[in-house]
């Protein structure tokens, strides 16, 4: 079986997003899902600056072990598919090629 690809990475709002899913369930918890994701971006518009900064560090930090994760993905996919990914096996990144991933597909 070929290898999994790696999670994507978590926006710095999904991150916050998931530390404040149960206050916001507990808060409204009669609003559907939409509401409450509308509620939830209200909220994250109302952060101060030093909190959305310290949710961009994790988002940065959580891409950057995305980009690692894809790195070793791409790797190992290039040994399932006996080195056949092209853009990989041209010096040129694959990372963001939508051609690559279809060559993965």
């Amino acid at each position: 079986a070929p290898p999994e690809p790696p999670k994507k990475a978590a926006s710095a709002l999904k991150l916050f997003g998931k530390k404040m899913h149960k206050q916001i369930k507990a808060m409204y918890p009669d609003a559907d899902k939409a509401q409450k994701v509308a509620y939830l971006k209200e909220m994250w518009r109302s952060l101060p600056p030093e909190e959305v900064e310290h949710y961009q560090e994790h988002e940065a930090k959580d891409r950057q072990r995305y980009d690692r994760e894809y790195d070793e993905y791409l790797k190992a996919m290039e040994s399932y598919a006996g080195g056949a990914l092209p853009l990989a096996a041209e010096g040129g990144s694959a990372k963001r090629s939508s051609d690559a991933k279809r060559a993965v597909l």
